[in-house]
């Protein structure tokens, strides 16, 4: 994380509560323990039980978590679920911490974000997200790492989700092409 990310700079992680931003939220935690935060979007595509989890592995770490609600569900590229979906919905994401970057700018303080992409998903076509994190210069300090061996690093610093299986998005369980609605999202939910 050091070599990645400048000392002097409030460092905002994309936080899911999920394996991969939990090991990244502990080490850049760890890192900058007095300039760092947890963002976590809200949205129909995050159960009340994601955000539940995210809470507590947020307090685990001992990073603050802050709550940004995003409205990615009223574009009608995410809506069409054809393959756009993640690439909208992060760039909602990236576009709220860059609202908080924008607060921290005024009090002439730099901003870094961070996500918990992996090698896997850089490999992965269907992961338009991470053209979202490039296009708002967001840091992976995961990018080499595979999920095996974030698991390692996980349980090796005493990480309570190392094992969790993979909790993606409610709308990423839609089949594609099935509209994703705020009514359709919530019915998975339930």
């Amino acid at each position: 994380i050091r070599s990645i990310a400048p000392t002097q700079a409030l460092h905002l992680v994309a936080f899911s509560g999920g394996v991969d931003s939990s090991l990244v939220a502990h080490a850049v935690h760890d890192v900058f323990p007095e300039n760092s935060e947890a963002v976590m979007a809200l949205s129909p595509s995050v159960s009340g039980s994601m955000k539940l989890q995210a809470e507590q592995i947020a307090q685990h770490i001992g990073i603050p978590l802050r709550f940004v609600y995003t409205e990615e569900y009223n574009d009608p590229l995410y809506v069409a679920n054809d393959g756009l979906s993640c690439y909208v919905c992060k760039s909602s994401i990236y576009s709220a911490m860059k609202t908080i970057e924008e607060e921290a700018g005024r009090r002439q303080e730099t901003v870094c974000l961070h996500n918990g992409s992996n090698a896997e998903d850089a490999a992965d076509a269907t992961r338009v997200g991470i053209r979202a994190a490039s296009e708002h210069a967001v840091l992976s300090p995961l990018a080499r790492f595979s999920k095996a061996d974030i698991r390692i690093m996980s349980q090796y610093v005493g990480l309570p989700n190392w094992d969790h299986a993979a909790s993606p998005c409610l709308r990423s369980r839609l089949h594609a092409g099935v509209p994703a609605t705020a009514d359709h999202l919530n019915r998975i939910a339930e």
